[in-house]
């Protein structure tokens, strides 16, 4: 099976090369991954960076999109992949991701969602690690995200026959898709690995006023009850104060985020996860 990869991106000079060489580590001329990069018309170098690499990329477009969700949509208007992965560009794969991604793909099914674990990232530093779990996703509910969509890889039968990311959604279009392949009863394959590192501040854990309103309209669009609305509220009320907690200069706190990280990363270098590289 061929796997597409897309990185979308805008003004990301200061990461993308690093996210750049993760995907090149992973196809390392292999026919069977394909590597598309959508430059959203870029001030700060990124294309410049970007073209450096340009002959083991194998689909370039730049100009300008309406945010990250436009640039993946057209990304994936040009990916051939029977499976399609998003990388995005502060972010990196665990090495040998692809493999596994392989090992547990449906060979016969033409609506399929590939999830793992993901790991947090703070610069150089690993903060965090949420690991896959297995769920009913017909018993979803509309405030619920069951995957952590930079570590998942959805068959391209899905964005064919259940459509794209609405951009309508310009923080949770990821969170509205994964809810409405949930619907459309997509089978969803659990990659017991962590498949990808994710950088601590993305949009929506930076634009959190416009992220939480995202949220409720996903909800809201998904049949969500008024308790349904409640919950998601107080569930990324949770989640901010938990971002705050991870900014906190307190010193105690410094303390023992030192002392979780120390033992978190222990954990993953026994694992074989860490170093990346």
């Amino acid at each position: 099976m061929k796997i597409s990869i897309i990185t979308s991106a805008f003004n990301a000079a200061a990461t993308i090369e690093r996210t750049i060489r993760s995907v090149l580590q992973e196809k390392q001329g292999s026919a069977s991954v394909e590597y598309v990069v959508i430059d959203g018309g870029s001030t700060d170098g990124t294309l410049e960076i970007i073209n450096k690499y340009k002959d083991e990329i194998d689909v370039l477009r730049s100009g300008p999109d309406d945010g990250i969700f436009d640039g993946m949509n057209r990304g994936l208007k040009e990916c051939t992949g029977e499976i399609i992965g998003i990388l995005n560009a502060d972010d990196e794969f665990v090495p040998g991701v692809l493999d596994r991604v392989l090992e547990v793909a449906p060979k016969a099914e033409k609506h399929f969602v590939i999830y793992g674990g993901l790991i947090w990232r703070e610069g150089d530093q690993v903060i965090g690690a949420s690991p896959s779990e297995l769920f009913d996703p017909s018993k979803t509910r509309p405030y619920e995200m069951p995957v952590a969509h930079p570590a998942t890889f959805v068959s391209k039968g899905c964005y064919d026959d259940f459509g794209l990311f609405d951009c309508a959604f310009p923080d949770c279009a990821d969170r509205d898709l994964i809810l409405r392949l949930c619907r459309n009863e997509v089978k969803f394959v659990e990659c017991p690995y962590y498949l990808t590192a994710m950088e601590k501040n993305g949009s929506s854990h930076v634009n959190f006023g416009r992220t939480q309103k995202d949220i409720l309209k996903v909800v809201e669009r998904w049949g969500g009850t008024r308790e349904d609305i409640e919950t998601a509220e107080k569930l990324y009320s949770d989640q901010c104060r938990r971002m705050r907690m991870q900014s906190s200069k307190n010193p105690i706190l410094s303390l023992l985020r030192g002392i979780k990280r120390h033992f978190l990363v222990r954990r993953l270098t026994r694992e074989g996860v860490l170093p990346f590289s």
